[in-house]
């Protein structure tokens, strides 16, 4: 973040968004600079290393002022003119090879602050919990028609609602273009199923009254 000067990774993972210049869809770069450090080697093939000639070309540094150079030249330029880049650590001894477009993801758990689409969220699945379960519960009074109604309303409510099945299902097909997923995106398309869905539901609730959530990024 402080190479790209800018305050948060959601901003970081834009410039390699669509859109995002010279590092667009370069997510094989963004692996190498997680794993790499301040002198690894930058090579397009790993046995370039056994020339002491090729080392501060391609080698992995930062300016006085934070910038990230491979050798001279801006590390956007050179990622943006390979198809494959090699991280050759000269820490840990051993190479990491990556396709410029592949995206590796990283697990974390991260808390945000609660705003209106989560109190939305949050409203559409007390909405589905109650249509269904009151299906249920007039089933021995109306008949198997209640239930068959309260399942179809909360399958309704729960696919087409805010963080919904079809949203959910949008953003798990687009992952790149959306920066990654978070589990908002599984309960949101899980939520749809009947009966199993007031369960989640009901921790897809908590997921968004907490603030916390699971997320999938590069």
């Amino acid at each position: 973040m402080e190479a790209f000067e800018v305050t948060s990774w959601e901003e970081v993972l834009a410039f390699f968004q669509e859109g995002g210049g010279l590092l667009e869809n370069r997510w094989g770069w963004l692996e190498i600079l997680r794993r790499g450090e301040d002198g690894d080697l930058i090579l397009s093939n790993p046995w370039d290393a056994v020339s002491d000639s090729y080392k501060e070309a391609y080698r992995l540094h930062r300016d006085g002022e934070g910038r990230i150079l491979v050798g001279d030249i801006d590390h956007a330029y050179f990622a943006n003119h390979q198809t494959r880049y090699t991280l050759i650590s000269l820490q840990k001894s051993m190479p990491f090879s990556t396709p410029y477009s592949r995206m590796h993801w990283h697990i974390s758990t991260e808390r945000h602050s609660i705003t209106g689409e989560d109190r939305e969220a949050i409203r559409l699945d007390l909405l589905s919990i109650v249509v269904e379960g009151a299906g249920y519960l007039g089933t021995p009074i109306v008949g198997p028609e209640a239930g068959v109604g309260g399942v179809g309303l909360q399958a309704i409510i729960d696919t087409f609602g805010y963080y919904g099945a079809i949203d959910s299902f949008i953003r798990m097909v687009h992952p790149k273009k959306h920066g990654g997923l978070t589990s908002d995106e599984l309960l949101g398309l899980t939520g749809a199923a009947p009966i199993g869905g007031m369960v989640v539901d009901l921790v897809d609730i908590v997921s968004h009254a907490s603030g916390w959530r699971i997320r999938v990024s590069p």
